[in-house]
């Protein structure tokens, strides 16, 4: 109802009239509080509907905080243990170099020296071997000058033939051997 329907009387607009108009407002009003009113309680419904939700995001997220924390604290104590182990393998591998470069030493020296005895025995024989082809060489000599003598002194001796290039292939055996 609208205030122009409202029926006038002799004296201004008539009670009931106004009355029925009142309470048509106040009707309208009320309905239109109750509608605000569940409005307000489904809004209402709906913000603690998102406030739990976001309770149990922010629930969830702490959790997801508290176990990523977790993680880190983790990662980094595994990282400080893996550079921990590192620098023990570093140490390590170190250590083995300086043990196996010392041994490697000790091993050249050991080589070097039985390399050396075996040098100087090869040399001592080389001596001993040319003095003896020396002496021998002498023995020969004088075994060649006593034959040479005994057959100056032998006239039988002489049916024996000499090669002549025996003497020049014996003595160039003997000229290498010693220039050893």
């Amino acid at each position: 109802m609208r205030l122009d329907e409202l029926k006038k009387g002799l004296w201004g607009y008539k009670k009931e009239g106004v009355y029925r108009y009142i309470m048509n407002l106040e009707e309208e009003s009320s309905q239109k509080l109750a509608e605000k009113d569940e409005k307000m309680a489904q809004q209402e419904a709906q913000a603690q509907s998102r406030i739990g939700e976001l309770e149990r995001t922010v629930e969830a997220l702490r959790e997801e905080n508290t176990s990523l924390k977790a993680n880190q604290s983790a990662v980094f104590a595994t990282l400080l243990e893996a550079q921990r182990y590192a620098e023990r393998l570093r140490e390590e591998s170190a250590r083995r170099e300086q043990k196996a470069q010392e041994e490697l030493k000790t091993k050249i020296c050991r080589q070097t020296q039985m390399l050396e005895r075996y040098s100087d025995r090869v040399r001592q024989l080389r001596e001993v071997l040319r003095d003896m082809l020396v002496e021998f060489d002498g023995k020969a000599e004088q075994t060649g000058q006593a034959l040479a003598s005994i057959q100056e002194q032998d006239p039988l001796s002489g049916s024996l033939p000499k090669r002549p290039d025996q003497d020049a292939q014996e003595s160039d055996t003997w000229k290498k051997l010693l220039s050893m």
